[in-house]
């Protein structure tokens, strides 16, 4: 599986794995160490023509230029494999740059999730992935209640990742350094 993401800046890295941390040390949730590395993502496939996909990037990192947003509050997606998040602040900027990477790199794509279709795309930072469940909920809930979830957030790059079997890494990343 492969990502487009934004791999998060120095200050909003720590405050998300202080958050992991807090939720390991004191409910035990270690699953988010399958993906270490906090970013949001853009879009997510099965995999990509590598070399198209990174000459995509490379040209719209140039075109896009680096950018702040914010996180507001905890979101939730349930089902079978709860995934307890950061809610990233939706704009039209945010809006108009996901748009641009889901078009340009649709065509070198293979499988594409829908889920981050322009139309399903909620933008978020996982904090909770793979081990959340009734038990633990409340525990995540008390630890997080009275916690500030506000994390400022500067958007520089477009990486894309991998998670092939046991192994997350960065595949390429690229800094954005457009004038738009």
């Amino acid at each position: 599986m492969y990502a487009v993401a934004s791999l998060l800046n120095l200050t909003a890295d720590k405050q998300t794995r202080d958050l992991w941390r807090l939720l390991e040390n004191s409910c035990g949730l270690s699953g988010i160490s399958m993906t270490p590395l906090p970013h949001f993502s853009w879009q997510a496939a099965v995999d990509y023509d590598a070399s198209s996909a990174q000459a995509a990037l490379k040209e719209l990192a140039e075109k896009i230029g680096p950018f702040n947003t914010r996180t507001a509050g905890l979101g939730m997606f349930t089902g079978q494999a709860p995934v307890l998040y950061l809610t990233v602040v939706k704009n039209e900027r945010l809006f108009k740059i996901h748009k641009m990477i889901w078009d340009t790199l649709e065509p070198f794509s293979s499988n594409i999730s829908n889920f981050y279709s322009t139309e399903l795309w909620i933008p978020h930072i996982t904090i909770a992935y793979k081990d959340l469940n009734p038990t633990n909920f409340s525990c995540v809930v008390k630890d997080l209640l009275l916690v500030p979830l506000d994390v400022e957030i500067l958007i520089d790059n477009v990486t894309l990742l991998y998670h092939i079997e046991d192994e997350v890494g960065i595949k390429n990343q690229f800094y954005l350094i457009g004038k738009d």
